[in-house]
């Protein structure tokens, strides 16, 4: 076999066949006197006649997507004439021998065939790969568009949004050479390429911009009755609609009154959902269908928490469970699962389940529900782990996957009986060790169980319930003001969240290692923070009060210059979390109009920066004297603002209005809610009582009851045990935890059960975490329960890494790309969770002015835009609650990184027009409130396409300083004078003022 065909075998993992009796089938004895093309043909031969049609079909250019009713577990059949060989294989030896032979139209053919199922099952980038060598040696032969996309599908994922969007618009622009039989196919095409331009809108956080694209292909696809296609664009509606705000919400209700019709955003996700469900539950498309159907359902959760009953919830949950189960059910095969995408599905429905339990109001449901966690962390574990997108799957990742089914009382998946007897060479370690190690580790595990009961200090056997604090229970762990400006009480409880600084000393620099997390400290971490009662959150809006912590409440390392392990524990005010909205920015300035200087505090709820802690945020470029004059004007009293707090409620009378412009909240009847444009829309609720709905609110934070306690009102179980095949041998055997039970009942084990807590030697690589996001306009944060795998540093050249924070590569189960690169960014010498919120609202709130931005430049010709990625703020946390790091993610992309501003100066010629330009609008589009300066991201290498841009600061004026970057006055002038002294062709364009 010639060399180049050796070469591609190789990206497929796949070697040249040395079985005779497969050669002979083959080849019938004459390998040896073959011509290339001779052994194509006969290679071609064995491929069964309907996937040989399909390669006839591309080779005449006559469709450009493959028809919906082959689908990849198809193609994972073993060959008749070949048994030893699946087709998707067959079709790989094929596409090497083809390349061999220089035919390229062939070869071109049969990815167009493998594509789909080379997706499905990891080989996508390997056949892209032979697809680019077909396109250098034969430029003319035509591609079909649905492999030209699957690139762009591809780029999207690796983080090179520039190629995929180029790759888009050549597709769209009809610059690949592919002969359209109708215009419906062009149509389908160009659809298609709308579709995956507004996921990259949705990946990039811009949730409210992507309907547009989403809702324009599903039209499309409508008219050409492309179901797979619609139900697609319907479930990343589903998507971007459960993230939108009731005001964003409204706006494109109104656009496309045709398309949203209930008065909910979370509800109509769901409607969404369900129709994509609806549109393919024919085609045979068992992943499409759970995928959808899981968004739906986490839309619906949403929806049903808010609902002020628990009889009404309850009627929710249990639908939730039912579908989701349902879902589950569909994976019927382990070797469906060994896709990393399906398998991500599975891990993701059954974190969905243990979600949905953890707010039932009955105990059982509860327990169980902590157990379907760590199953999912221990499943997460696995996929993350996965160096390709084949899972290879092992006897534990098989059990752990049959439990989970068998709770739901599902059958165990088919082919589980060929992992019985496989034993890893790591397993086999664990269960047949010495009779001595097995009785050290029993011994182990009744010292740490001690340990448990001792921290309980109760003895009575609920497994920890009663720490267990819903996503909804209040805490008046926070003073706001009439005005709004939210302050820390002297005082703590439990039940808060981590977003403020810790009570008890941190250490001074948790990053000497380059680890993430850092385990250099760990165990010093562990010991410091008290526990926190465990607390679930669905993406929901969170108000002022769940801002603070418990377990994290008000000191961290103060980052002096010195070597002294001395620090300094913060007492009294604690550092500011600005809500900087571009409601409040429109307040300030008006009163920069009335020449009246605003204070922040009040004008933009904010609480105050510590100085020191401000002094400390400074990297090492600022200089002292910059530190000292900002410790100056951040000097505050606490005393600034008092608690108001209702007498008969016990909460915070602002608590409910804390920023009565800007609060996100709609009041309507379940009539209302449940209106819907079609009879199937409306036929999901069969079971909902509409008479008895009252008024729903968006922030979930102002519903007080509270799943720590059991009020089931004789509600049933949401699972019900009995009958399932599990049992506490079962779970024994899994070793994820203990249970320190009175006989084999599974119900009393679960609610006993405790999960296994880190030693702070042996750190284990996922952890449960919670993920903020921020609305710019509103000033909402929103947050939502998570999975986290740690990861290692990211490769950057010495020249371009920066002086203030590291890099790492970073998994999550709720990363808006499922299978798609992130990465996170941590301070060198750690900072104060504050501070990381900080940086995302600045972030964040610099994408909202570059939006508005590009949407004033559509009719101007420039070959270069640019766009801030989306930022949020990840906190992982141990298996008992305790606050282990922070840091804040965003989508990886790959191409070279520049700077083009800092916050004083010019630096890049690449894009200066453009980034002078943004720079300027920002500062009259906010009515010279603030300036996005220091400008930094990955350039096209061609100087055209979009600038990605991210880590922004400001310069403000008329407010406090907004963060130890801001430069105020003096960087708005030296913009002025140096980096900007005349306005370029973009500014006159927008016609925009300089100032005198």
């Amino acid at each position: 076999m010639a060399a180049a065909c050796e070469n591609i075998l190789q990206y497929f993992n796949l070697e040249p066949i040395q079985d005779e009796g497969i050669l002979s089938t083959i080849f019938h004895g004459r390998e040896t006197t073959l011509t290339e093309a001779a052994r194509l043909r006969l290679w071609m031969a064995v491929i069964p006649e309907n996937i040989m049609s399909l390669i006839t079909t591309a080779l005449k250019q006559e469709v450009p997507f493959l028809p919906p009713d082959l689908t990849p577990e198809m193609m994972t059949s073993p060959n008749e004439a070949v048994p030893g060989l699946n087709h998707l294989e067959i079709l790989y030896y094929c596409l090497a021998e083809a390349v061999q032979a220089e035919d390229y139209d062939t070869a071109a053919a049969i990815a167009y065939v493998a594509d789909r199922a080379a997706y499905r099952f990891g080989s996508s980038r390997a056949l892209l790969k032979v697809v680019d060598l077909i396109m250098f040696k034969s430029p003319e032969t035509p591609v079909a568009p649905q492999v030209v996309i699957r690139k762009a599908r591809i780029m999207k994922d690796d983080g090179d949004l520039h190629g995929s969007m180029k790759v888009l618009d050549a597709v769209i622009s009809k610059q690949r050479k592919w002969e359209y039989k109708t215009e419906d196919q062009y149509t389908n095409v160009k659809a298609v390429c709308v579709q995956v331009k507004g996921q990259i809108l949705h990946n990039l956080g811009l949730w409210k911009e992507a309907i547009d694209p989403l809702v324009e292909s599903v039209d499309s696809f409508n008219v050409l009755h492309d179901d797979k296609g619609t139900s697609s664009s319907l479930g990343l509606l589903t998507r971007c609609l459960n993230k939108l705000s009731v005001q964003d919400f409204s706006q494109v209700k109104h656009k496309f009154p045709q398309h949203f019709r209930t008065s909910h955003p979370c509800y109509e996700a769901y409607v969404q959902g369900v129709e994509a469900v609806r549109y393919i539950e024919n085609l045979g498309q068992t992943f499409f269908l759970c995928k959808h159907q899981l968004v739906a359902e986490e839309s619906l959760l949403m929806f049903a928490i808010q609902q002020p009953s628990v009889q009404e919830e309850y009627q929710w949950f249990q639908k939730i469970v039912d579908k989701v189960t349902q879902s589950l059910a569909g994976h019927q095969k382990v070797d469906f699962l060994k896709s990393a995408e399906v398998f991500f599905e599975f891990v993701r429905a059954v974190f969905m389940i243990s979600l949905t339990l953890w707010y039932s109001p009955v105990e059982e449901d509860r327990a169980l529900s902590r157990y379907c966690e760590q199953l999912s962390l221990e499943l997460y574990r696995y996929l993350c782990d996965q160096s390709k997108n084949t899972v290879k799957h092992t006897r534990r990742s098989v059990h752990l996957m049959n439990t989970a089914l068998s709770f739901l009382r599902l059958p165990p998946l088919q082919g589980s009986e060929a992992y019985v007897t496989e034993v890893s060479s790591s397993t086999a370690s664990m269960e047949s060790g010495s009779s001595e190690k097995l009785e050290e580790k029993q011994s182990e595990k009744c010292s740490s169980t001690e340990k448990r009961l001792k921290v309980k200090g109760d003895g009575d056997g609920d497994g920890g319930s009663g720490d267990v604090v819903s996503e909804r229970t209040s805490s008046s762990a926070v003073n706001i003001a009439s005005d709004g400006a939210v302050m820390y009480s002297a005082h703590k409880t439990e039940g808060a969240i981590s977003s403020g600084a810790a009570t008890s000393p941190a250490p001074k620099d948790r990053h000497q290692s380059s680890t993430f997390p850092a385990a250099s400290s760990k165990t010093r971490y562990m010991n410091q923070f008290p526990r926190k009662p465990i607390q679930k959150f669905v993406g929901l809006p969170i108000s002022h009060d769940a801002m603070l912590s418990s377990s994290y409440t008000s000191s961290v390392s103060q980052g002096d210059e010195s070597d002294s392990e001395e620090e300094d524990n913060v007492v009294g005010d604690a550092p500011a979390v600005i809500n900087l909205s571009v409601t409040q920015i429109t307040k300030v300035s008006k009163s920069l109009g009335k020449g009246k200087k605003t204070n922040t505090g009040k004008s933009l709820a904010a609480i105050r920066y510590l100085s020191k802690q401000a002094e400390e945020g400074i990297c090492e470029e600022n200089s002292s004297s910059e530190a000292a004059n900002l410790s100056k004007s951040t000097k505050s009293s606490s005393s600034a603002y008092e608690h108001t707090t209702d007498s008969s409620s016990g909460k915070s009378s602002s608590l409910v209005d804390f920023d009565a412009t800007t609060k996100s909240s709609f009041e309507s009847t379940g009539s209302d809610v449940v209106n819907s444009s079609s009879s199937e829309k409306s036929s999901s609720l069969a079971d909902f009582d509409a008479t008895t709905k009252s008024s729903c609110d968006t922030t979930d934070s102002d519903v007080a009851k509270s799943s720590s306690t059991d009020s089931s009102g004789g509600l049933s179980p949401l699972v019900d045990l009995t009958g399932t095949t599990v049992d506490t041998d079962t779970l024994d055997s899994l070793e994820l935890g203990e249970s320190v039970r009175s006989g084999e009942d599974l119900s009393d084990y679960l609610k006993k059960w405790t999960p296994p807590l880190s030693d702070g030697q042996n750190e284990p690589k996922v952890y449960r975490g919670e993920l903020f996001t921020y609305d710019p306009v509103t000033g909402n944060w929103t947050k939502q329960s998570t999975i986290v795998h740690q990861s290692t540093e990211l490769e950057i050249p010495t020249g371009k890494k920066g002086k203030c924070r590291d890099v790492f590569h970073i998994q999550f189960l709720h990363q808006d790309e499922p299978l798609g690169k992130y990465v996170c960014k941590r301070y060198k010498k750690q900072r104060a969770p504050h501070r990381y919120l900080q940086d995302v609202i600045c972030q964040m709130t610099a994408g909202y002015y570059v939006t508005k931005f590009n949407q004033m430049l559509q009719s101007y010709k420039t070959e270069i835009q640019v766009q801030f990625l989306p930022a949020a703020h990840l906190q992982l946390l141990s298996q008992d609650g305790t606050l282990v790091d922070w840091v804040n993610v965003e989508p990886f992309l790959s191409g070279s990184f520049n700077k083009l501003t800092n916050n004083l100066a010019y630096f890049s010629v690449v894009g200066r027009e453009l980034a002078t330009a943004l720079s300027h609008f920002s500062y009259c589009e906010s009515g010279k409130v603030l300036m996005i300066v220091d400008l930094q991201g990955w350039l096209p290498a061609d100087n055209s396409g979009i600038i990605y841009l991210t880590d922004p600061q400001f310069n403000t004026q008329g407010i406090e300083r907004f963060s130890p970057y801001d430069q105020q006055e003096k960087g708005m002038k030296a913009f002025w004078s140096t980096v900007h002294p005349e306005c370029n062709d973009i500014c006159r364009f927008l016609k925009l003022n300089r100032p005198n």
